[in-house]
Formats: C-alpha cells, structure tokens, sequence
C-alpha cells in the first residue's frame, strides 16, 4: 500500500477521533473549522485501535481547546462556496470521501497551485511560514506540521492533494498544540498523549505499529 495513503488514512482517523465525528445527541455537537465542514473523514483502519482511542472525551472540546487559525480567509472561502458554520447548526453527516474540488478552488484562490493545477509546493511553503508569522501561538505547531505535509513525496498528482495537504496540517497542528489550560482540556490532552502512538509515527518508524508489542507492519 502507498506509504502516502496509510499515512493520510491514519491522520483522517485522528481527526475523526478528536473532532468528534461519531454519534452524538445534539447537545453534544461539536463546531469544527469551516475548511472542514465538507471532508469527508474515513477510517477503514479504526478496528486496530483500542476501542477507548476511537472517540474523545465526551466533556472536551478540540476546537476550544485548540482554537487553530483559519488556514483561508472568509473570502477565498465564500468565493469557493464553503458555507460558514453558525453555532445553532445542525451537524451534517460527512461525506464518503474526500471533497477534492473545494480543495482545490481553495488552494486556486490562494495562488497555490501551478499553471498545470499542480500543488505548488514551494509557494505553498511560503504561505505557511507567513501563516505561522501571523498567528504567534501556533507558530511552532504551524511549522513542525509544515515538516511533515507541505513536501512532496513522489511525482503521482491527485486532484485530493489540497485536501490531503489541509487534513495532514489540521492534525500535526494538533498533536503540537499548546491546549488551554482547562480541566477539560487537559483531560483531552492526556487522551491525545495516549492515544498519539495509534496515529503518529516518527519518521524513522514503521507506519503500522503498535504500543507495548515488538511486532511492526510496513503497507509499503
């Protein structure tokens, strides 16, 4: 399997975790950043997850303990047609895969892809190291996630990457995140800490691996 698309696989089954993407009464909606509001979050790996690792905790709120910064202004997002989330709406069922032509309009907007529609990475790189300039709190989250999801691991295009590119960032942001100091959010902190090793993998280690065993797997 493309190492590629185990990692995003792995980092879309921790968005789904902290984001609260599973059923839930409506007193427990959770309002997540509007880039996310249509992608679509799959986890076809969850059954090799600790069951306790698959949601967080029902009293913790990711997007309060974690406010991340909006990657696109409201006016690239209105031009793409990306609806804004008000606080008395209903939550949506996400869709099965990924929403690639937002992705993209989002990144044509921003001058981030090529003449040929490509991802431009270099420009791409740019724009995150002022996004990170920008947002003083998250700069360091901004730039370890930039490590890890704005180069370009093989020639292969696909339409998904801006989506790919958006889900990796969203998630190293988070698992290097300053949370605020709540109980709540320190109770949703110690989740991610014990839950990480299912999803992060060091860049010297094996994609599929798992806590407190010698056994490791590589989808290569």
């Amino acid at each position: 399997m493309n190492r590629s698309y185990f990692t995003l696989v792995l980092i879309s089954t921790f968005l789904k975790l902290v984001c609260g993407h599973t059923e839930r009464t409506l007193h427990e909606k959770r309002f997540p950043p509007r880039e996310l509001k249509d992608l679509g979050i799959f986890h076809p790996y969850q059954e090799q997850i600790p069951r306790h690792c698959w949601n967080p905790p029902r009293n913790a709120d990711i997007h309060k303990c974690c406010p991340i910064p909006r990657l696109y202004s409201d006016e690239i997002l209105d031009s793409c047609g990306i609806e804004k989330i008000e606080e008395d709406e209903e939550p949506k069922r996400g869709l099965s895969k990924l929403a690639c032509k937002d992705g993209m309009c989002l990144m044509r907007k921003s001058n981030l892809l090529t003449e040929d529609e490509r991802v431009d990475y270099e420009k791409l790189r740019i724009y995150l190291d002022q996004w990170a300039a920008d947002n003083p709190d998250f700069t360091e989250a901004i730039l370890e996630a930039k490590k890890h999801c704005a180069y370009k691991e093989s020639a292969e295009f696909s339409n998904c990457d801006p989506d790919h590119i958006y889900v990796c960032l969203t998630a190293h942001i988070i698992w290097h995140c300053k949370f605020k100091d709540t109980s709540e959010c320190k109770e949703l902190h110690e989740h991610i800490e014990e839950c990480r090793p299912y999803y992060y993998r060091k860049e010297d280690e094996s994609l599929e691996w798992h806590p407190n065993t010698d056994t490791k797997h590589r989808y290569e």
